[in-house]
Parts: structure tokens; sequence; C-alpha cells
């Protein structure tokens, strides 16, 4: 995506983890064969408040694109420093991003910012030929119904875990090695996260092309490719936050003010790193 925008100078800032570290060894490796230079800028603490510093080493580096390195709350809390500092160059962030609460949180700041995603974050603008739209809108409205919030992706790979096993377990019953052998013949499974086919050598079942390239426009995440490709300028409507769940001018201090609750909710025995936001509200609020 970056060398078709015709990027050629990217700064990197991260978060101070083994995440942060891995993203910028596979970046530093791959950005060169792309014909990208690659600048990285320095990196932040996961329970970072003040950005200024980092932002202050962005300036006058002539850079095209900015990528955050991060997942969980802290992405939310940079997109706002960063639009903060007035930046114009494109933001981009890791695929932790893709989390809708994240951009409720970030609020006005998250629009214009690019992740890649699983396809179900923007599943809304597949078209009926997709074989994948159908499964992703009941499963994102199934969810929604019975939870009363947005579904994620780890929830997406929960879900096509589960019917990948069970669909294996119809077959083999609850003998271990012929559930395994069964679901190592799996080809063609349409799931909200891809289209799985696994092999005794393919334990993962998904290829690198289950990833597409998202831009926030409007509040929502919508396929790059899909406002690239459109003859007429997007729908402009004023941003909303989502009511009672929005996290609104949302800042460390917070955490301990009287007018809402932060969770997060960690998923997967992440360590503070698959989070997202919830706010319950103890005094009502007004969004306009």
């Amino acid at each position: 995506t970056m060398r078709e925008m015709g990027f050629s100078k990217v700064g990197i800032i991260s978060v101070r983890t083994n995440f942060g570290v891995a993203w910028i060894k596979e970046l530093t490796e791959l950005a060169p064969e792309n014909g990208i230079d690659v600048v990285n800028i320095g990196a932040y603490d996961s329970s970072q408040e003040d950005f200024n510093e980092l932002m202050d080493e962005l300036k006058d580096k002539n850079l095209d694109a900015v990528i955050n390195v991060a997942v969980g709350p802290i992405q939310s809390l940079m997109t706002k420093a960063y639009k903060a500092a007035g930046f114009q160059m494109p933001l981009f962030q890791s695929h932790g991003f893709t989390d809708i609460y994240y951009v409720y949180a970030a609020g006005e700041a998250s629009e214009g910012v690019l992740c890649p995603s699983l396809i179900m974050a923007a599943a809304e603008g597949l078209p009926d030929t997709n074989d994948q739209r159908k499964i992703i809108l009941e499963f994102k409205a199934a969810y929604q119904n019975r939870y009363k919030e947005e579904a994620n992706f780890f929830k997406a790979h929960a879900h096509d875990a589960l019917m990948i096993l069970l669909q294996a377990i119809q077959k083999a019953g609850l003998d271990r090695e012929r559930v395994r052998d069964i679901i190592e013949t799996t080809e063609g499974f349409v799931g909200v996260g891809g289209i799985y086919g696994f092999s005794a050598v393919d334990h993962n079942g998904l290829a690198k092309d289950i990833f597409h390239s998202v831009v926030v426009h409007n509040g929502e995440f919508v396929l790059l490719s899909s406002l690239k490709e459109s003859d007429e300028k997007p729908e402009e409507r004023a941003f909303e936050y989502l009511p009672v769940l929005a996290v609104l001018d949302f800042k460390i201090e917070n955490l301990s003010d009287s007018d809402g609750t932060l969770i997060v909710d960690y998923l997967s025995n992440a360590i503070f790193q698959c989070g997202k936001f919830y706010v319950l509200a103890r005094n009502q609020r007004e969004t306009s």
C-alpha cells in the first residue's frame, strides 16, 4: 500500500515491547525491497501519558508517512497525540487498531488512519458475490444482538476455530488424533477471518492475502481500495461517537474521574496488549 501511494521515506514509532521490536525488525528488512527507506524514530512505554518529546522527534525528518507499532489502548492515545501535534502525514497503525472501540476512543483524531485488517472490519462494503460477506455480517449481527457490543477480530478467530473443530468432531468423533487428521484435510472453509485450508505442515490455514488495507472514514473502517476506486467523492457526514460506549476526550487521568469508569478487557491472556474500551457512565453524557 505504501509503495502504491508513492511513499519512499517512512518513520516508525513503537511501543517498547517484544511486539514492537519484532515489527521494527520485519519492517526494516522488508521495506528496502519495496523501495522504502525506514527511519526508526523512537519507542515509548505502554503506560506513557506524555508524547511531546516523541512528537518533536518526528519533526523535520521529511517523512512521507508514519507507522505506529502498538496494540491496545495506547494506540488511541498515540493517535490523539499525533493529530494534536498537527502532522499532515498519513498515520498507519498495526492490525491491532481494527477494534472499532479504538476508533471511538481516539475520536475525530482517528479520521484518515490506515491499517492492515481482516476483511471483517469493512465487510459492509463488500459486494454480494464475496464468499465471506454473508457469514461475516451474520456473525457480527448475532454477536451484537447477544452481547450488546461490536465483535472484533479476536472474536472472529475464536468463532472460526470452534466451527472448524466442531466440523472435525462431527466426522471423527472425540478421538484426538482423528480430529487432528480431519482438520488437516480442511479445504475452502469459509470463516469470518478468512477462507481456511490446512495440511499436516500448515496449521495456520490462511494466506497472506487475508489482510486488506482499511482507512477510518467518517468514524468507520472502509476498504482503502473502495475510496480510491470511487468515481464520486465519498459521502461526508459529521463524525459521531458511539453513544455511551464512546470514550469522550479520553486521557489517562480519566480513569479516576467522576464522569465514567474505563474497563480494559484482556483477551487470550495477552499482557495488556489485547484490550478494548468500555465506558460505564455514572453520569449521563451527551454527544453531538
